[in-house]
Formats: structure tokens, sequence, C-alpha cells
């Protein structure tokens, strides 16, 4: 993935992330987590990209 993609990426999931987050996020709870991981990881993706 190139910084794009994974920019394009993060905002998609932060997306998703704030819609579950507004509605009643106990019955969200586990998609939330799985969605916080997954935006996690990519961050860290962008971070390695950036020290290289």
């Amino acid at each position: 993935m190139n910084n794009r993609e994974i920019n394009e990426k993060i905002d998609e999931l932060r997306e998703v992330l704030n819609t579950l987050m507004s509605g009643d996020y106990r019955q969200n709870y586990e998609n939330i987590l799985e969605l916080s991981v997954k935006l996690d990881n990519l961050i860290a993706e962008c971070y390695k990209m950036k020290d290289n």
C-alpha cells in the first residue's frame, strides 16, 4: 500500500467507526474493537513508511 491508499483507508475506517460510535455502541462493541485495531495497524504502517 502506498501512502495515499493508507490515508484513504484510514479515513474510511474512521467514518465507519464514528458511525458505529454514534449509535448504540454497546450493540456494536465487537465491531468497534475490530475497526479500532485495523485503524491502529494502518496508522502504524503509515508511520513505518514515513521512517523509511
